[in-house]
């Protein structure tokens, strides 16, 4: 039995020369600073145009603002209530509902105070609120 197990040791050792030599002499990859013109030359990456958002406005620069103030800054409101005297326009962006509140004054109507509330209900951040729906209005403007 050992004279079998010897035999077959050498016959797999005899058959495996032939393949690890053949590895060994696989192609090796040059490296080359020449370029080789018989291969076309690879171009680089096309350029994509990124489009900058202006800063958000801070919450109190929106205060006694016009309407079309307002409409320049953060676009056409996606609610607007009106009374008699008053309005109240209602932007939403990012989980976040921005009110702002315009009363009639000598000039006519004015922003006097911008409220911040989530979908979802009670208070949030007014400037993170305000930079969503600022971001949101100059991002579809293209």
């Amino acid at each position: 039995m050992v004279d079998f197990l010897k035999a077959k040791r050498t016959l797999l050792a005899g058959l495996m020369v032939p393949f690890m030599l053949a590895a060994c002499a696989a192609p090796q990859a040059t490296i080359s600073a020449k370029p080789d013109p018989s291969k076309p030359a690879v171009s680089a990456a096309p350029s994509i145009a990124v489009m900058r958002l202006p800063s958000p406005p801070s919450a109190s620069s929106l205060i006694n603002v016009s309407p079309d103030g307002l409409t320049n800054k953060l676009g056409a409101p996606q609610f607007k209530r009106t009374e008699p005297s008053a309005e109240i326009w209602r932007y939403g962006a990012d989980g976040c509902l921005l009110l702002v509140f315009l009363y009639e004054d000598q000039t006519g109507l004015r922003s006097t105070h911008l409220d911040a509330r989530k979908t979802t209900g009670g208070p949030t951040d007014i400037n993170a609120c305000l930079a969503s729906v600022s971001n949101a209005y100059h991002s579809n403007r293209g």
